[in-house]
């Protein structure tokens, strides 16, 4: 609010918590026109949105009705909700910057906001604010710099708050069609006996193997829309976890079992993920794997990391295997002998780390 001439006699700044529907207004009043300020007349704050509903905290100088010794401070609601109800508190600020001690023995409640000649107004003087808020005559304390500043703390209880968004579904709405649901398919695959439909444009769209395969120079002349596509050397389990991860984009949870069957299964995936180019989906089953990383499975993480160009996941089995006790433990296990004669570079590897 400013004087006749322009200055300002009163400025606000707000602060808002994310997620809770409170705010803080800080109300920084010239305490000269303050205290010159004419009786019955409100100082009010700019308007702030709190909770879905749009309030304004109002002060009267010399106070309201009777009491012209007090500051009465009051807090009103200008929305046209009848449903709100908010905690109203009032403090000062210190002069050296903190917050006074609480003026008031209670939180001002203010709820069942009724109209009254376009204003909403919650009923009660104790409900609406407080009418002997502060004594004029002991203002002075909070003075600095011929200021000083009041602190409202807002917090409505059970106002209105924002439009409730629900989350997303997309993952559901996407992965739906995978439970054989062949209404608006237009490309299905037989994998061991077992037949899967999908989409042309979605698995094009998330992989650049399927996209040259369906639309581009991999499409054969004879290929049509009925006609399944045969895919070989990869199971129903595996084909349907990549799947649900191209439509969802999120770890399809049927690839976790027991932690034997669960090794076993992502290095399936990884090695499907690897064929059809999908990247994120190749670095989420290496970590996978990584966690489940043991004497006995180390090698065949170690082996699929190597075959499968995965630098890191090889390097962390390189490291595990070299580690404390590790190395003789491996070392000594049906696995390693089996690696000394199928891949005798990674064995060597192995070794030679270990000396370092």
């Amino acid at each position: 609010m400013t004087t006749g001439g322009g200055e300002a006699l009163m400025t606000m700044q707000t602060t808002t918590t994310a997620g809770v529907d409170s705010a803080l207004v800080r109300l920084r009043v010239d305490y000269g026109q303050f205290m010159a300020f004419p009786a019955g007349m409100p100082l009010s704050s700019d308007v702030v949105s709190v909770g879905g509903q749009l309030w304004r905290i109002d002060v009267y100088p010399r106070g309201i009705r009777n009491y012209h010794k007090h500051v009465s401070i009051y807090l009103k609601n200008l929305s046209r909700s009848t449903c709100a109800k908010a905690i109203f508190e009032p403090f000062f600020l210190e002069k050296d910057g903190s917050p006074s001690p609480k003026i008031t023995k209670h939180a001002s409640v203010c709820e069942n906001f009724a109209s009254i000649n376009n204003d909403n107004y919650c009923f009660g003087v104790e409900e609406l604010g407080y009418a002997e808020f502060f004594q004029r005559s002991s203002l002075e304390r909070y003075v600095v710099d011929g200021h000083f500043t009041f602190l409202c703390s807002i917090v409505v209880v059970n106002g209105l708050g924002p439009v409730p968004v629900p989350p997303s579904d997309i993952r559901d709405s996407l992965g739906h069609p995978l439970e054989g649901d062949e209404t608006t398919s237009d490309v299905s695959f037989i994998v061991d006996g077992e037949t899967f439909h999908a989409h042309r444009v979605i698995l094009a769209a998330r992989s650049p193997v399927f996209k040259a395969q369906l639309f581009g120079s991999m499409l054969e002349a004879t290929t049509t829309s009925s006609t399944p596509i045969v895919l070989h050397e990869i199971a129903p389990s595996t084909f349907k976890a990549m799947l649900w991860f191209m439509y969802t984009d999120a770890w399809p949870q049927d690839a976790d079992g027991d932690e034997s069957s669960s090794v076993e299964m992502f290095q399936d995936l990884l090695a499907a993920a690897d064929l059809y180019a999908l990247d994120r989906l190749k670095l989420m089953c290496a970590r996978k794997l990584w966690d489940n990383v043991t004497v006995h499975t180390v090698v065949s993480i170690l082996v699929c990391a190597e075959t499968y160009v995965c630098p890191e996941l090889k390097n962390k089995c390189l490291d595990f295997c070299t580690v404390g006790k590790n190395f003789k433990e491996v070392t000594s296990t049906d696995g390693y002998a089996w690696l000394e004669l199928r891949f005798p570079s990674i064995a060597a590897e192995i070794g030679e780390k270990f000396r370092r």
